[in-house]
């Protein structure tokens, strides 16, 4: 069985979502067969892609630095 692998780094105040939900990278891709949910942070140095059937941003934030 695979299973993901997640690294974290030591966060900074003005990082740190009211939720402490927080999903950050250089560059992030979502993929999902049915809804993707966010209501946290979801944040990407150069770029976010988010696949799905449907995609709900309930109160969240999805940002990326890149062009």
């Amino acid at each position: 069985m695979l299973a993901p692998v997640v690294y974290l780094t030591r966060a900074q105040a003005k990082d740190v979502w009211p939720s402490g939900l927080i999903l950050a990278g250089e560059s992030i891709s979502l993929k999902s067969n049915g809804t993707l949910a966010n209501s946290g942070r979801i944040q990407g140095g150069l770029d976010v892609i988010l696949g799905a059937e449907r995609i709900v941003n309930d109160g969240g934030v999805i940002e990326s630095q890149g062009t």
